[in-house]
Protein backbone atom coordinates (compact mmCIF):
# COMPACT_ATOMS: atom_id res chain seq x y z
CA UNK A 1 0.00 0.00 0.00
CA UNK A 2 1.15 3.47 -0.74
CA UNK A 3 1.77 5.80 1.85
CA UNK A 4 -0.26 8.96 2.94
CA UNK A 5 -1.06 10.31 6.20
CA UNK A 6 -4.08 10.04 8.43
CA UNK A 7 -5.84 11.94 11.34
CA UNK A 8 -7.05 9.83 14.26
CA UNK A 9 -9.89 11.03 16.82
CA UNK A 10 -10.58 7.54 18.89
CA UNK A 11 -12.36 6.53 21.62
CA UNK A 12 -12.44 3.40 23.65
CA UNK A 13 -15.18 2.54 25.76
CA UNK A 14 -15.55 -0.28 28.73
CA UNK A 15 -17.95 -0.31 31.34
CA UNK A 16 -16.74 3.29 32.41
CA UNK A 17 -16.20 5.74 29.41
CA UNK A 18 -12.30 6.17 28.84
CA UNK A 19 -11.35 8.32 26.31
CA UNK A 20 -7.71 9.21 25.25
CA UNK A 21 -6.62 12.55 24.46
CA UNK A 22 -5.70 12.40 21.05
CA UNK A 23 -5.83 16.54 20.47
CA UNK A 24 -3.46 17.66 23.02
CA UNK A 25 -0.66 15.44 23.56
CA UNK A 26 0.95 12.19 22.22
CA UNK A 27 -0.02 9.42 24.04
CA UNK A 28 3.11 6.83 25.52
CA UNK A 29 1.66 3.86 25.04
CA UNK A 30 1.09 5.23 21.55
CA UNK A 31 3.70 3.95 18.75
CA UNK A 32 3.96 2.99 14.87
CA UNK A 33 6.18 0.47 13.13
CA UNK A 34 6.40 2.96 10.00
CA UNK A 35 6.20 6.34 10.06
CA UNK A 36 5.49 9.09 12.98
CA UNK A 37 2.76 9.95 14.99
CA UNK A 38 2.58 13.81 16.47
CA UNK A 39 -0.19 16.25 17.65
CA UNK A 40 -1.53 18.21 14.25
CA UNK A 41 -3.07 21.42 13.41
CA UNK A 42 -3.88 20.83 9.91
CA UNK A 43 -6.74 18.66 10.47
CA UNK A 44 -9.24 18.66 13.67
CA UNK A 45 -12.37 16.97 15.05
CA UNK A 46 -13.66 18.83 18.34
CA UNK A 47 -10.38 20.85 19.10
CA UNK A 48 -7.90 22.75 17.34
CA UNK A 49 -5.78 18.96 16.97
CA UNK A 50 -5.60 15.62 16.10
CA UNK A 51 -2.93 12.95 16.03
CA UNK A 52 -1.19 12.60 12.54
CA UNK A 53 -0.26 9.55 11.06
CA UNK A 54 2.45 9.99 8.29
CA UNK A 55 2.57 6.01 7.37
CA UNK A 56 4.36 4.31 4.80
CA UNK A 57 4.13 0.74 3.69
CA UNK A 58 2.32 -1.60 6.02
CA UNK A 59 2.51 0.25 8.83
CA UNK A 60 0.91 -0.40 12.34
CA UNK A 61 0.00 1.54 15.37
CA UNK A 62 0.21 0.07 18.22
CA UNK A 63 -1.53 1.14 21.54
CA UNK A 64 -0.85 -1.02 24.34
CA UNK A 65 -2.45 -1.27 27.94
CA UNK A 66 -5.44 0.76 26.05
CA UNK A 67 -7.15 -0.36 29.32
CA UNK A 68 -9.74 -2.89 28.13
CA UNK A 69 -9.59 -6.24 29.76
CA UNK A 70 -9.17 -8.81 27.13
CA UNK A 71 -11.84 -10.97 28.37
CA UNK A 72 -14.01 -8.03 27.17
CA UNK A 73 -13.50 -7.78 24.01
CA UNK A 74 -15.94 -9.59 22.51
CA UNK A 75 -18.56 -8.76 24.45
CA UNK A 76 -20.73 -6.06 22.52
CA UNK A 77 -22.39 -4.53 25.62
CA UNK A 78 -19.03 -4.24 27.34
CA UNK A 79 -16.83 -2.37 24.87
CA UNK A 80 -17.01 0.23 22.13
CA UNK A 81 -14.24 1.57 19.57
CA UNK A 82 -14.88 4.59 18.01
CA UNK A 83 -12.66 6.43 15.63
CA UNK A 84 -12.67 9.11 13.37
CA UNK A 85 -10.13 8.70 10.37
CA UNK A 86 -9.56 12.42 8.24
CA UNK A 87 -8.03 10.74 5.27
CA UNK A 88 -6.43 13.22 2.58
CA UNK A 89 -6.10 11.09 -0.35
CA UNK A 90 -9.06 8.49 -1.42
CA UNK A 91 -7.45 5.38 -1.74
CA UNK A 92 -10.47 2.69 -3.72
CA UNK A 93 -9.68 -0.83 -2.58
CA UNK A 94 -7.44 0.42 0.30
CA UNK A 95 -8.27 -0.76 4.30
CA UNK A 96 -7.04 0.51 7.65
CA UNK A 97 -7.23 -2.88 9.78
CA UNK A 98 -8.36 -2.43 13.48
CA UNK A 99 -7.41 -4.69 15.46
CA UNK A 100 -7.56 -5.97 19.22
CA UNK A 101 -5.30 -8.51 20.08
CA UNK A 102 -4.11 -10.29 23.16
CA UNK A 103 -0.16 -11.13 22.49
CA UNK A 104 -0.03 -12.22 18.72
CA UNK A 105 -3.03 -13.53 18.68
CA UNK A 106 -6.08 -11.09 17.00
CA UNK A 107 -9.19 -11.97 18.94
CA UNK A 108 -10.88 -9.44 17.01
CA UNK A 109 -10.75 -6.91 13.87
CA UNK A 110 -12.37 -5.12 11.57
CA UNK A 111 -11.49 -3.07 7.75
CA UNK A 112 -12.50 0.21 7.61
CA UNK A 113 -12.32 1.69 3.95
CA UNK A 114 -10.27 4.52 3.00
CA UNK A 115 -11.69 5.21 -0.40
CA UNK A 116 -13.06 9.04 0.58
CA UNK A 117 -11.54 11.98 1.48
CA UNK A 118 -11.96 13.92 4.64
CA UNK A 119 -13.70 12.85 7.88
CA UNK A 120 -15.04 9.60 8.51
CA UNK A 121 -16.68 7.67 11.79
CA UNK A 122 -15.58 4.06 12.25
CA UNK A 123 -17.54 2.55 15.29
CA UNK A 124 -17.58 -1.30 16.29
CA UNK A 125 -18.97 -3.10 19.33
Amino acid sequence: MRGGWLSIFAACSGLAFAQQDLETSMPTNWATSSGTLAISDHHSKLGSQSLRWDWTGSGIITVSCPGISSANIKDFYKNTCDLWVWNSTAMPGGKLRVEFRNGSTAQYWFGFQLDYTGWRRAVRS
